[in-house]
This record gives C-alpha cells, structure tokens and sequence, in this order.
C-alpha cells in the first residue's frame, strides 16, 4: 500500500510508470473507483493526481464527465520536441562542471544495469536510467524553473505513439546509447560535446516517434 505522505504526487508518479509501461492507453478511461482498487488507496489521492494529469496536459475531461488519456498528436510532437531540444540543450551546457562524482556513481550504476538486453527487465532498467539522467541533468543546471519545465515534457513524451513490440527494443536499445554518450560527455566536462550528444538523441527520438503517425510531413529541426 502506498504511505501517507505526498499520496497524491506517488499516485501521479505511478500513473505515469502506468502511461509509459502501455498500461494506460491513449482513450482510456481513468476511473477514481477502478484506480482507488488497483493502487489501495482512498478516492481523494486519486482524484488530486488527476486534476494534476489534466493540468500537465496527460488527460482530458470530457463532456460526460469522464477523465480520458489523451494521445500527442503529430504536430504536437514535434512542438514538444522543438521545445525539449531548446531547453535540454540548454541544461546539459549548464550542467557541465556542476555535475558531482556522486551523479556520476549513480546513473552509471543504473546503466550498468542494462547489462542484459535480453533480459526481462531490460525495458524498465532503461527507462530508469532515461528518467534519472534527464531529471539529474536538469537539476544540475540550476534553474528551478528550467528543470520543472524539462521534467513536464519530458513526462508529456511518453503519450507518444508506442513502438509494436520488435520495434520497441530497438529503439530503446537506441536510445540507451545515446544516454550513455550523454553522460560519457558530461564526465570528460565537454559541454559542446553533452549539448550536441543531446540533441541528436531528441531529434532521433522525435523522428521515431513521429514514424508512427500516418504520413503527413513534420518539419525539420
């Protein structure tokens, strides 16, 4: 069971694992009552994270008074994207020389984790890593603002169009990668090189992602 402590926020954390695991679809309907069963916790906790999803722009309400996941549309993608690379690129540069030995211990424990690619929680070791050393760099900039900014989107992305199943370890796998060039820069303190290894990895993500939505073109960036 959940603790007391800060429930609504844990429950909006948990429901975006949720939205990031396939486990929420975009349409589907979020239901105080069903959500309350599935996380063993009152309705009211359930009922501040979705007024937090709505405002983070992850649900919808809708005129039948139901709460509905919402899916990114293609040009939204590319905006949110646009955005992330402005601002993350921005952070890495900041980041460089702030980042301390202990950053460095952790998140390459957590890449050090995705020692089996094959494994069954290759996935889930990646998306750690993906969320940690976004959330650290962003942190390590010294903005407030900025960082609050960069881990909205960053958990605004994860409503983007899912990979089928082959796909999906590809693109990870991918995307591990590229964080592993990420950090491999911050810790030489090459922010040129941090900055330009960051956004290479969000346009190539943007570029996967908007793969999956039928074909009208997405501007370059």
């Amino acid at each position: 069971m959940l603790k007391a402590s800060s429930l609504a926020h844990r429950v909006y954390e948990r429901l975006l694992r949720k939205i990031w695991a396939d486990k929420l679809k975009p349409g589907s309907r979020l239901r105080e009552v069903d959500l309350a069963a599935q996380l063993d916790v009152s309705r009211t906790p359930i009922r501040e994270a979705l007024v937090q999803l709505m405002a983070c722009g992850f649900a919808q309400a809708h005129s039948d008074r139901s709460v509905r996941l919402r899916a990114l549309q293609r040009r939204e993608v590319s905006e949110l994207f646009r955005l992330r690379t402005a601002l993350e690129g921005w952070a890495v540069k900041l980041a460089c020389g702030r980042m301390r030995q202990s950053d460095f211990i952790h998140l390459e424990a957590l890449a050090g984790r995705v020692s089996d690619k094959a494994g069954k929680h290759f996935e889930r070791y990646c998306f750690q890593f993906d969320l940690h050393l976004h959330r650290r760099i962003a942190q390590r900039s010294g903005n407030r603002l900025l960082a609050q900014e960069i881990r909205r989107l960053h958990d605004l992305s994860q409503l983007g169009n899912k990979p089928v199943r082959v796909e999906r370890r590809e693109e990870i796998n991918r995307t591990y990668n590229e964080h592993v060039q990420i950090l491999a820069a911050l810790k030489a303190g090459d922010a040129r090189a941090a900055r330009q290894a960051m956004r290479a990895h969000l346009r190539a993500t943007c570029a996967a992602m908007s793969a999956k939505y039928p074909a009208e073109g997405i501007a370059d960036f």
